[in-house]
Protein backbone atom coordinates (compact mmCIF):
# COMPACT_ATOMS: atom_id res chain seq x y z
CA UNK A 1 0.00 0.00 0.00
CA UNK A 2 3.21 1.93 0.25
CA UNK A 3 3.76 2.31 -2.83
CA UNK A 4 0.01 2.84 -4.17
CA UNK A 5 0.32 6.01 -1.42
CA UNK A 6 3.78 7.65 -2.82
CA UNK A 7 2.19 6.81 -6.09
CA UNK A 8 -1.17 8.47 -5.53
CA UNK A 9 0.59 11.50 -3.58
CA UNK A 10 2.59 11.85 -6.63
CA UNK A 11 -0.33 12.54 -8.59
CA UNK A 12 -1.30 14.94 -6.64
CA UNK A 13 1.35 17.02 -6.43
CA UNK A 14 2.06 16.87 -10.20
CA UNK A 15 -1.97 17.34 -10.53
CA UNK A 16 -0.95 20.35 -7.84
CA UNK A 17 1.83 21.88 -9.87
CA UNK A 18 0.04 22.02 -13.05
CA UNK A 19 -2.63 23.60 -11.78
CA UNK A 20 -0.58 26.18 -10.12
CA UNK A 21 2.00 26.37 -13.22
CA UNK A 22 -0.86 26.78 -15.91
CA UNK A 23 -2.80 29.92 -15.10
CA UNK A 24 0.76 31.58 -15.21
CA UNK A 25 1.58 30.20 -18.62
CA UNK A 26 -1.30 31.48 -19.89
CA UNK A 27 -1.26 34.79 -18.33
CA UNK A 28 2.49 35.21 -19.57
CA UNK A 29 1.77 34.76 -22.81
CA UNK A 30 1.60 37.78 -25.01
CA UNK A 31 -1.42 39.83 -26.52
CA UNK A 32 -2.82 39.40 -29.63
CA UNK A 33 -0.28 41.14 -32.33
CA UNK A 34 -0.53 44.27 -34.02
CA UNK A 35 -2.17 44.79 -37.39
CA UNK A 36 0.44 44.91 -40.40
CA UNK A 37 1.33 48.15 -41.43
CA UNK A 38 -0.19 49.24 -44.44
CA UNK A 39 1.43 47.63 -47.93
CA UNK A 40 3.97 49.74 -49.63
CA UNK A 41 3.21 50.39 -53.12
CA UNK A 42 0.49 51.50 -55.22
CA UNK A 43 -2.77 53.30 -53.66
CA UNK A 44 -5.16 52.05 -55.82
CA UNK A 45 -5.83 49.24 -58.18
CA UNK A 46 -2.81 49.67 -60.04
CA UNK A 47 -1.73 53.00 -58.39
CA UNK A 48 -4.08 55.07 -60.44
CA UNK A 49 -6.67 58.15 -58.84
CA UNK A 50 -7.68 60.88 -60.72
CA UNK A 51 -9.71 64.28 -59.01
CA UNK A 52 -11.00 67.59 -60.06
CA UNK A 53 -10.77 70.99 -57.93
CA UNK A 54 -8.78 74.51 -58.30
CA UNK A 55 -5.73 75.80 -59.29
CA UNK A 56 -4.03 78.73 -58.90
CA UNK A 57 -0.80 79.55 -61.95
CA UNK A 58 1.55 82.16 -61.47
CA UNK A 59 4.10 83.37 -64.23
CA UNK A 60 7.49 83.15 -62.79
CA UNK A 61 9.51 84.03 -65.67
CA UNK A 62 8.75 85.72 -68.92
CA UNK A 63 6.12 88.81 -69.99
CA UNK A 64 3.02 89.83 -68.16
CA UNK A 65 -0.13 88.63 -69.47
CA UNK A 66 -2.66 91.70 -70.83
CA UNK A 67 -5.79 90.64 -72.15
CA UNK A 68 -6.92 92.86 -74.50
CA UNK A 69 -8.87 95.83 -72.89
CA UNK A 70 -6.09 95.85 -70.48
CA UNK A 71 -3.73 98.36 -72.47
CA UNK A 72 -4.41 101.24 -74.25
CA UNK A 73 -2.56 104.15 -76.22
CA UNK A 74 -2.99 107.61 -74.96
CA UNK A 75 -3.42 110.67 -76.33
CA UNK A 76 0.55 111.36 -76.66
CA UNK A 77 1.20 107.96 -78.05
CA UNK A 78 2.15 106.45 -75.15
CA UNK A 79 1.12 102.25 -74.24
CA UNK A 80 -0.48 102.42 -70.79
CA UNK A 81 -1.14 98.90 -69.37
CA UNK A 82 -3.96 99.31 -66.93
CA UNK A 83 -4.05 95.32 -66.07
CA UNK A 84 -0.80 93.18 -65.75
CA UNK A 85 -1.77 89.88 -64.81
CA UNK A 86 1.37 87.03 -64.30
CA UNK A 87 -1.28 84.84 -62.43
CA UNK A 88 -4.47 83.27 -63.43
CA UNK A 89 -7.20 80.75 -61.77
CA UNK A 90 -7.81 77.84 -62.83
CA UNK A 91 -10.35 74.40 -62.90
CA UNK A 92 -8.12 71.43 -63.53
CA UNK A 93 -8.60 67.68 -63.84
CA UNK A 94 -5.56 65.29 -62.81
CA UNK A 95 -4.40 61.84 -63.08
CA UNK A 96 -1.87 60.36 -59.98
CA UNK A 97 0.11 57.71 -59.69
CA UNK A 98 0.18 57.20 -55.39
CA UNK A 99 2.84 55.19 -53.18
CA UNK A 100 1.37 55.51 -49.41
CA UNK A 101 4.11 56.77 -46.97
CA UNK A 102 1.87 56.33 -44.18
CA UNK A 103 -1.73 55.34 -42.78
CA UNK A 104 -3.25 58.99 -44.18
CA UNK A 105 -0.62 60.19 -46.53
CA UNK A 106 0.52 59.10 -50.11
CA UNK A 107 2.84 61.13 -52.66
CA UNK A 108 3.54 60.59 -56.39
CA UNK A 109 3.70 61.81 -59.33
CA UNK A 110 0.74 63.97 -61.31
CA UNK A 111 -0.28 65.02 -64.65
CA UNK A 112 -3.16 67.32 -65.26
CA UNK A 113 -4.97 69.60 -67.89
CA UNK A 114 -7.06 72.51 -67.91
CA UNK A 115 -10.40 72.20 -70.27
CA UNK A 116 -11.12 74.68 -72.87
CA UNK A 117 -14.36 75.96 -74.43
CA UNK A 118 -12.58 76.70 -77.73
CA UNK A 119 -9.84 73.96 -77.78
CA UNK A 120 -9.46 70.56 -76.35
CA UNK A 121 -7.66 72.17 -73.43
CA UNK A 122 -5.79 75.45 -72.07
CA UNK A 123 -3.28 73.79 -70.29
CA UNK A 124 -1.04 71.01 -69.24
CA UNK A 125 1.76 70.14 -66.70
CA UNK A 126 2.94 67.69 -64.42
CA UNK A 127 4.33 67.41 -60.85
CA UNK A 128 4.12 66.02 -57.63
CA UNK A 129 0.67 65.15 -55.48
CA UNK A 130 0.28 64.96 -52.22
CA UNK A 131 -2.54 62.67 -51.24
CA UNK A 132 -4.22 63.16 -47.85
CA UNK A 133 -6.83 60.49 -47.25
CA UNK A 134 -7.35 58.12 -49.37
CA UNK A 135 -10.10 57.34 -52.45
CA UNK A 136 -12.96 59.31 -52.90
CA UNK A 137 -12.15 61.32 -49.36
CA UNK A 138 -9.27 62.41 -50.13
CA UNK A 139 -7.50 65.62 -50.85
CA UNK A 140 -4.82 66.01 -53.45
CA UNK A 141 -2.28 68.61 -52.99
CA UNK A 142 -0.67 69.54 -55.96
CA UNK A 143 2.71 71.45 -57.06
CA UNK A 144 4.33 71.29 -60.29
CA UNK A 145 4.54 73.42 -64.04
CA UNK A 146 1.90 74.36 -66.28
CA UNK A 147 2.75 75.21 -69.86
CA UNK A 148 -0.58 77.22 -70.96
CA UNK A 149 -1.41 77.31 -74.63
CA UNK A 150 -3.19 80.33 -74.72
CA UNK A 151 -1.48 83.55 -72.93
CA UNK A 152 -2.37 86.75 -74.45
CA UNK A 153 0.35 89.05 -74.11
CA UNK A 154 0.95 92.72 -75.95
CA UNK A 155 3.75 92.32 -79.12
CA UNK A 156 6.85 93.15 -78.37
CA UNK A 157 6.94 95.78 -80.23
CA UNK A 158 4.45 97.55 -77.65
CA UNK A 159 6.16 97.98 -74.17
CA UNK A 160 4.21 100.10 -71.14
CA UNK A 161 5.58 103.81 -71.24
CA UNK A 162 7.24 103.58 -74.12
CA UNK A 163 6.07 105.55 -77.30
CA UNK A 164 3.73 103.05 -79.49
CA UNK A 165 4.83 102.17 -83.09
CA UNK A 166 0.76 102.44 -84.18
CA UNK A 167 -2.12 103.96 -83.44
CA UNK A 168 -3.80 100.45 -82.37
CA UNK A 169 -2.34 97.80 -79.80
CA UNK A 170 -1.70 94.71 -81.41
CA UNK A 171 -1.58 91.52 -79.01
CA UNK A 172 -0.56 87.85 -79.57
CA UNK A 173 -0.81 84.53 -78.10
CA UNK A 174 1.90 82.62 -76.88
CA UNK A 175 2.92 79.81 -74.80
CA UNK A 176 4.06 80.20 -71.17
CA UNK A 177 5.43 78.14 -68.35
CA UNK A 178 4.24 78.70 -64.88
CA UNK A 179 4.39 77.67 -61.33
CA UNK A 180 1.12 76.09 -60.56
CA UNK A 181 -0.12 75.24 -57.24
CA UNK A 182 -3.65 73.11 -56.96
CA UNK A 183 -6.01 71.47 -54.36
CA UNK A 184 -7.54 68.57 -55.79
CA UNK A 185 -11.03 66.65 -54.63
CA UNK A 186 -9.78 62.85 -55.17
CA UNK A 187 -11.99 60.34 -56.50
Amino acid sequence: MGGVAVGAMTRLLVALFLSLSLPVAVLAQPEDPPPPPPPAGPVSPFGLGWGIGMGFSANLVGRQIVEPGGAFVDASNTVRVTDPSTARSRVLAEAHFTWRVSESIAVGPVMFLQPSDADLFDAAGGGVVVELGSGARSMNIVIGALLDFNVSQLHPAYVDGFPSPTDDLLFVRREQLQLLLGFVVGF
